[in-house]
C-alpha cells in the first residue's frame, strides 16, 4: 500500500517539474535522486546536523565525548561507503561531511573544557558514574529490574510457541503492567531508567504475543485438524484421577480407556 502511494505521488510529481528534469542523467532522474530511496534516507540524517548546531550554545560540560566521537567514526566512514556503493550517493557523502564537522566542533569543545577544568570535570565523572548512581548496581534499585529481564527472555523463548497456547488474560496483565511501570519509574526519586527499560520490552514482548493470541482466536479459521487435542499420558493421568476419586464407580473409566487405546 505505501509503495503504491509512493509511486502515485512520484507520479504526480512528474507532472508538475519541468520538461529539462526529465533528461537522462538530470538530479530528477538520477539513480540516487528523489525518486528513490537513497535520496530520502540520507535526507533524515541532516537531523543529525541540525541537532548539532543547535548544541552549539549548549554548556562546553554538558557536552558527550563518546557520542561525538562516534559520530565522527561513523561518518567519516559513511563518507567514503557512499562513494563506492552503486549507485554513489553524493547526498549521503554531503550530510555526513557535515556532521562531522558539527560533532568537531562539539569534541573541541568538550576536550578543551576538560583540559581547563581538570577537578572540577573528575569530581562529576565519580558523582554522575553508573556504579555511584542514587539507582546503581550498589542498590536495590538496580537488580530488582535486573531480574525482570527473565520476563522479557520468556516472552521472546514464547515467540516460537503455537499461537492457540497463549493466554490472552496473562498477556493483557503483563502488558498494562509493563506500561505503568513504565511511567512509575520516570516519576519515583530516584529515576530508575533500568526499571524503565525493562518493563518498555516486556510491554512489546507482550503486545506481540497478545497480536498473535488475538488474531488466532478471533480473526483465524480453523480447521478441525488444527484443533489441539490432549496426549495419551494427559488422558491416562485424568482417568487414573477419576478413578481414585470414586472408585472407578462413575462410568467414566471405560471412556478414558477407549481414548486412550
Amino acid at each position: 500500500m505505501s509503495s503504491s502511494m509512493y509511486t502515485n505521488i512520484i507520479a504526480s510529481a512528474d507532472k508538475i517539474v519541468p520538461k529539462s528534469w526529465h533528461a537522462a542523467g538530470s538530479f530528477w532522474n538520477n539513480p540516487a535522486g528523489p525518486k528513490t530511496i537513497f535520496f530520502w534516507a540520507p535526507c533524515f540524517k541532516w537531523g543529525l546536523v541540525f541537532a548539532g548546531l543547535k548544541d552549539m550554545s549548549r554548556p562546553a560540560d554538558q557536552l558527550s565525548v563518546n557520542t561525538s566521537a562516534s559520530l565522527i567514526v561513523t561518518s567519516v566512514i559513511y563518507s567514503r561507503y557512499s562513494l563506492v556503493i552503486i549507485p554513489k550517493n553524493y547526498t549521503l557523502l554531503s550530510v555526513n561531511v557535515f556532521v562531522v564537522i558539527t560533532q568537531s566542533i562539539q569534541l573541541f569543545r568538550a576536550f578543551n573544557y576538560r583540559r581547563k577544568n581538570p577537578k572540577i570535570e573528575e569530581k562529576s565523572e565519580v558523582e554522575g558514574s553508573t556504579w555511584n548512581h542514587p539507582a546503581g548496581p550498589k542498590t536495590i534499585f538496580f537488580w530488582a529490574p535486573a531480574f525482570k529481564w527473565g520476563l522479557v527472555l520468556a516472552g521472546l523463548k514464547d515467540l516460537g510457541r503455537h499461537a492457540s497456547t497463549l493466554s490472552i488474560a496473562t498477556t493483557i496483565a503483563l502488558f498494562f503492567t509493563g506500561c505503568i511501570w513504565s511511567r512509575y519509574s520516570l516519576v519515583i526519586i530516584p529515576k530508575n531508567w533500568s526499571l524503565f527499560s525493562v518493563n518498555l520490552f516486556v510491554a512489546l514482548t507482550q503486545a506481540i504475543q497478545l497480536g498473535r493470541a488475538i488474531d488466532y482466536h478471533y480473526f483465524t479459521d480453523h480447521a478441525e485438524g488444527d484443533l489441539i487435542l490432549p496426549t495419551n499420558s494427559s488422558i491416562s493421568l485424568l482417568s487414573d484421577i477419576i478413578q481414585t476419586s470414586d472408585g472407578g464407580g462413575s462410568g467414566y473409566g471405560p471412556l478414558m480407556g477407549n481414548l486412550t487405546a
